[in-house]
């Protein structure tokens, strides 16, 4: 009897676990494909790990004159995830002992107004400068503070695209030879950088405005560290690898990975990693983090809540990242403790909020943390 009662519980717990890999399949080709219908979405790309285990999924076009279908080899803009890349070059100088996160950026660009003399790069990488959302004027030497520094934080374009030219000045490197030194080959990189080699143009998808408008691509100059760097889906699977932190990922990797995904001030709803922005995951946030609620303005100044004497890292939460240039829309969001991540590259201009729920959804219904409410649902009927 006994025997019996383990055996058919065993047979419904195989059950229910090949149900829910099929379902976590099903789900994911499911949600991108309605969302795609949804907002019109060209093509997209697809990369989840849960629990250390791989998945990709490719849907529609890289170029809709061509008809070129989205592939591993697709080359997107990243927009703002770019951030999250130029920060990573900041903690792999920081660990060299390069640089310090107290370096006074006026010490690496000279140029810059007496007002700066006491900004550091710590300050411009968690966008507490005082520097405005943009670029506040054509010449370095006319730029000027309009936030509380170290008081307020504000999402800034600027100031990443500043941190990104002071690592230039710094080691005399131009971004993009910095980025093959210090990312690109350490993780087996190929297509990723400001610049898209001449052999590798042809995977260029082509980007959409919220009309479906063919666009053209991202202007590269001074301040494109902020995000104009370009990467293949499956780069972006290796580096979605190495920011889980799966096995292999190479030291000199890994511990600069960490210092960008450790939290250095607190705000009321978030905080602010190098690049990265990190979320509780506890009953208060994870239903508003799946619906989309969520999210920060990045145009909106905030004051800081804490700022810790020493950054910390926790594994536990949602760390992520949104991008968007003028034709595509990126998203990378990772949960390391559980070895588990996603990334969504889209060939169309769309909000943030809409990318991140459907990323969040994915990645949270698939490590069974929250799921819809919809009766009879898989998840529902298995408790999940």
């Amino acid at each position: 009897m006994f025997t019996r009662t383990v055996k058919t519980l065993f047979l419904i717990y195989a059950l229910s676990f090949s149900m829910l890999a099929f379902a976590g399949s099903e789900t994911l080709s499911s949600k991108v494909e309605a969302f795609s219908k949804q907002y019109e979405v060209p093509g997209a790309a697809v990369i989840v790990y849960i629990n250390g285990q791989p998945e990709t999924y490719y849907y529609g076009v890289a170029d809709k004159e061509k008809n070129i279908p989205v592939s591993k080899h697709t080359i997107f803009e990243l927009g703002s995830v770019s951030k999250v890349m130029t920060n990573l070059i900041l903690a792999a100088e920081l660990d060299m002992a390069k640089l310090q996160l107290d370096t006074k950026v006026s010490s690496l660009v000279p140029e810059l107004p007496e007002t700066f003399s006491k900004i550091t790069l710590q300050q411009l990488a968690t966008h507490t400068s005082g520097l405005a959302f943009d670029v506040p004027a054509p010449s370095l030497k006319d730029w000027y503070l309009s936030n509380k520094t170290k008081e307020e934080w504000q999402y800034s374009n600027a100031g990443i695209a500043l941190l990104g030219y002071a690592m230039e000045q710094g080691r005399h490197h131009r971004f993009d030879e910095l980025y093959k030194i210090l990312i690109t080959d350490p993780l087996g990189m190929k297509a990723m950088g400001l610049i898209v080699p001449v052999r590798l143009q042809k995977q260029l998808a082509r980007g959409h405005d919220q009309q479906n408008h063919p666009t053209d691509g991202v202007k590269i100059n001074n301040w494109s560290a902020a995000y104009g760097v370009k990467a293949s889906a499956n780069d972006m699977q290796k580096f979605l690898a190495a920011a889980i932190g799966l096995p292999g990922t190479p030291e000199r990797i890994l511990y600069p990975v960490r210092m960008t995904q450790s939290a250095y001030i607190k705000l009321s709803d978030f905080s602010q990693g190098l690049g990265w922005n990190i979320y509780m995951l506890d009953e208060a946030h994870l239903p508003a983090l799946a619906n989309g609620e969520l999210y920060l303005n990045p145009l909106e100044p905030q004051p800081v809540a804490e700022q810790p004497e020493q950054a910390i890292y926790d594994g536990s939460k949602l760390i992520e990242k949104t991008g968007m240039t003028k034709g595509f829309q990126a998203y990378i969001g990772i949960i390391p403790d559980k070895k588990s991540g996603i990334v969504i590259l889209i060939n169309k201009h769309l909000s943030r909020e809409a990318l991140a729920k459907l990323a969040r959804g994915i990645l949270f219904k698939r490590l069974g943390m929250y799921a819809e409410s919809e009766p009879g649902s898989l998840a529902q009927m298995l408790g999940l």
